[in-house]
């Protein structure tokens, strides 16, 4: 498997209700592709057939991913550094390319008699889904020059499929 969404890149407004307590809106965005391959030899069906042969399949899914967290920022000034805690909810939609192939290795006879309607087929959709859930995380605001810095560790529990993960994120604001 291979994932390449290591980036989430994107804007984020921060607007300062009172005191140390921020309202913040994020737009998220990440573009991540996984592909799978496998091969081997099997039967087909075993129970009827004593004829193997050798397939090899692959798949590949490229995402798009926004995720559109509102969060309340409670922050701590404590010197230099200004932990922060953060909770809210986010809005998020996928948009994904699925493609897959796969192919009977051996003579066009040998796959048809294994009950294979074909020795190669291929496939391929375009689906989308909309989740939410809930989000908190924990950070810190420091400043290097002219630049501010805010390392922070989220939690997002969404729905669709139904888990929760973990995302590392820095901020980068001038």
């Amino acid at each position: 498997m291979v994932d390449t969404g290591r980036w989430t890149v994107g804007p984020t407004v921060d607007v300062r209700l009172f005191g140390n307590l921020h309202f913040e809106f994020d737009a998220l965005f990440r573009g991540y592709r996984e592909q799978y391959s496998s091969g081997g030899v099997f039967v087909i069906p075993p129970e009827v057939s004593t004829v193997s042969v050798a397939y090899y399949s692959a798949s590949r899914q490229d995402a798009k991913e926004w995720d559109l967290p509102l969060l309340l920022k409670y922050g701590f000034r404590t010197g230099p550094l200004h932990p922060f805690v953060d909770g809210g909810f986010e809005f998020a939609r996928v948009s994904s390319d699925f493609n897959s192939t796969f192919v009977c290795l051996d003579s066009a006879d040998a796959c048809t008699a294994s009950g294979l309607r074909s020795y190669f087929s291929q496939s391929s959709y375009h689906g989308s889904v909309n989740r939410r859930g809930g989000v908190a995380g924990l950070g810190l605001d420091f400043k290097y020059r002219r630049l501010k810095l805010s390392p922070e560790v989220r939690y997002t529990k969404l729905t669709r499929p139904n888990r929760g993960e973990i995302t590392v994120l820095c901020g980068f604001t001038f």
